[in-house]
Parts: structure tokens; C-alpha cells; sequence
């Protein structure tokens, strides 16, 4: 499952999904499952939290310069 979330939570970014929420939906996984995976990736510097200046209180989620240098096997899967 680890390695199956990761790569939709990657896919999500490519794409643009920027909050938790959205991100959440559009994978239809648990709350809970979920969270763990984006702070993993926040973690390991794939993924980065940033306050949304539109949005006060809002995080937004977005690739780092580490993100793009993996995004070619996420998006191969997107088909």
C-alpha cells in the first residue's frame, strides 16, 4: 500500500493538487492512512507545507525541487 500511495500522492501533485483535503477525495483512501503518506513525503523533502496566502489558516502542499526529479514514474501511471 506504501509504495501504491506514494506514487498517487505524487501523481496528485503533478497534476496540481495543492490541499489536504483535495488531495484526500481525489484518492479516496482514509483520513488517517492519508496523513501519514503526505507527512512522510513532507519529511523526506519531496513535498513541502506552505501557508496559502489566498487561504489564511489554509496549508497547501507543493513538489519541491527534490518533487520533479521523481515525477516521470508518477505520471507514466497516469494513463
Amino acid at each position: 500500500m506504501g509504495e501504491r500511495c506514494t506514487l498517487r500522492i505524487m501523481r496528485g501533485a503533478v497534476v496540481g493538487l495543492r490541499w489536504f483535503g483535495d488531495f484526500q477525495k481525489s484518492l479516496g483512501i482514509a483520513i488517517e492512512v492519508f496523513a501519514t503518506w503526505l507527512c512522510r513525503l513532507c519529511d523526506e523533502g519531496i513535498l513541502a507545507r506552505r501557508p496559502d496566502p489566498e487561504r489564511p489558516g489554509w496549508l497547501e502542499y507543493i513538489l519541491t525541487d527534490t518533487g520533479p526529479e521523481l515525477t516521470p514514474l508518477p505520471i507514466t501511471f497516469m494513463g
